[in-house]
């Protein structure tokens, strides 16, 4: 805080100096003051990185690079950040994680953040950590001496004044030039700006005296003040920020997180949330949830209206919960993370599995109606429709390995979602081929049992759109 603008472009440009040294890194772009606050302090060094084919480590494992060798030689008090600029704006910082702590009084906040700085700086993985809250900074203060300014015949609104075109300026007239007109501004140098003694030169209109030197109606004092106060819905916040190294869970680091400010066991008006990114990837897998139970809803119905039958799609859908330890195994596989296009990728992968299972039971249903027992018919159909399951798994997972091994600009968003499905649907291939078979059998036990208890109570069958639950196997076993 309190630094000038020429010693942060210094600071600036002497990182993006080393930066470029990097075999990775093209070009690197400085900017300073740049935000909506300009503030003199604060200033950003932006690097293009060369196209993935012509280097050999990641962009990870560049900043990783820059975090370890770079960043710790800057000057002792900067606060420096190593992250990945947004493809689109989510508000607030570009940090993986972010979280705001909000309430009434600025000293407690103060209390709350340095106490999850504290904590989460012993978490595994968590690097960049920051926050909000800044150092005060030196101020002059001006107190005038009423009393005194009244004996010498000063009115105070003269203090204020006077004080207000030394600091700020004031327009004192215009200036016209080819028709053109220009405001004038009156202020002082800036050499008198910064030096409190500089207070003594200046004079103030007095009614009694003519002018009173401003030194005399004035008392100057120093202190320390803070520099900006954060706001979030109107309240007083602390923002608290941290990015997540290679290699670790960002889950895991946010758990870690929502651990610690629970910790804290803030009275009532404090309140915490997750902001920017953290936000937004909250409210993403809340959508992703909705869209899934949705999802599973539709085609729940569809089915029911295929097979006329409640019975058949329940046992497709129970295919559906043993695909997604492969795929969360695929993720750890490839060192990817759970994004939105790993998310669409499961729900393509569950698209495949019950492509599958449809496959099977539709097949064993029809054997049945030609007079097959149930097992015979079951080991039929897994035996009569391995060869097409087999030949629509390769060609959708070959055509889904070209986007694994990508490696051009914006491979990332492809990989994410293509790992997902070729993991999980080559390791969920043989264990969906085996279960299918073992829940229908299963689930056409529970409809002869369920059809003897209703016979036992109404006297008559379960109607299933048109034929009776486990009539076949009843009638070959009377056979």
């Amino acid at each position: 805080e309190g630094t000038t603008l020429e010693s942060t472009t210094l600071i600036g440009e002497r990182i993006a100096r080393r930066i470029r040294q990097l075999p990775e890194v093209d070009s690197t772009l400085v900017t300073i003051a740049g935000g909506d606050q300009r503030q003199s302090n604060v200033g950003n060094v932006y690097v293009l990185l060369s196209n993935p084919e012509k280097r050999s480590r990641s962009q990870a494992e560049v900043m990783e690079e820059v975090r370890k060798n770079i960043l710790p030689d800057v000057p002792a008090g900067t606060r420096v950040a190593a992250q990945q600029v947004n493809d689109f704006s989510l508000g607030g910082q570009n940090a993986v994680v972010s979280y705001v702590i909000n309430g009434p009084d600025l000293e407690k906040l103060e209390i709350y953040g340095k106490r999850v700085l504290a904590t989460m700086k012993n978490i595994p993985g968590v690097v960049d950590l920051d926050s909000s809250l800044l150092d005060p900074v030196s101020e002059s203060t001006v107190i005038p001496e009423l009393d005194r300014a009244a004996s010498l015949g000063v009115d105070p609104n003269d203090i204020t004044m006077t004080l207000a075109v030394l600091i700020g300026g004031t327009e004192a007239s215009t200036f016209e030039d080819r028709g053109d007109q220009y405001p004038v501004f009156l202020r002082a140098a800036e050499r008198f700006r910064n030096d409190p003694s500089a207070l003594a030169l200046i004079a103030v209109p007095s009614r009694t005296l003519g002018q009173v030197p401003l030194a005399d109606v004035i008392t100057v004092g120093k202190g320390l003040a803070t520099s900006k106060v954060t706001r979030q819905g109107r309240e007083r916040a602390v923002t608290i920020t941290m990015n997540v190294s290679p290699g670790f869970s960002e889950s895991a680091v946010v758990a870690e997180m929502e651990k610690a400010l629970k910790a804290l066991d803030m009275p009532a008006g404090y309140a915490y949330e997750p902001f920017g990114r953290s936000k937004e990837m909250a409210k993403m897998q809340g959508a992703f949830m909705f869209a899934i139970v949705l999802a599973v809803v539709f085609m729940y119905l569809v089915l029911a209206a295929q097979f006329e039958s409640w019975i058949y799609p329940l046992i497709i859908m129970l295919s559906l919960p043993l695909v997604v330890p492969f795929a969360i195994m695929s993720l750890v596989f490839t060192a990817g993370s759970l994004n939105i296009f790993s998310m669409l990728g499961v729900i393509v992968l569950f698209a495949m599995v019950k492509k599958n299972a449809i496959l099977q039971v539709d097949h064993a249903n029809g054997l049945r109606r030609q007079g097959l027992p149930r097992t015979e018919a079951v080991l039929a159909a897994s035996r009569d429709r391995l060869r097409p399951i087999l030949m629509t798994t390769f060609a959708f997972v070959a055509g889904m390995l070209p986007l694994v091994t990508s490696q051009g600009v914006g491979s990332g968003f492809s990989k994410a979602m293509a790992s997902v499905v070729v993991g999980g649907q080559t390791l969920s291939l043989l264990l969906t081929l085996v279960a299918i078979p073992v829940i229908y059998t299963w689930a056409d036990d529970l409809a002869i049992r369920a059809t003897r208890v209703w016979r036992k109570i109404f006297g008559q069958p379960i109607d299933r759109g048109g034929e009776e639950i486990g009539v076949v196997d009843i009638h070959a076993n009377a056979n």
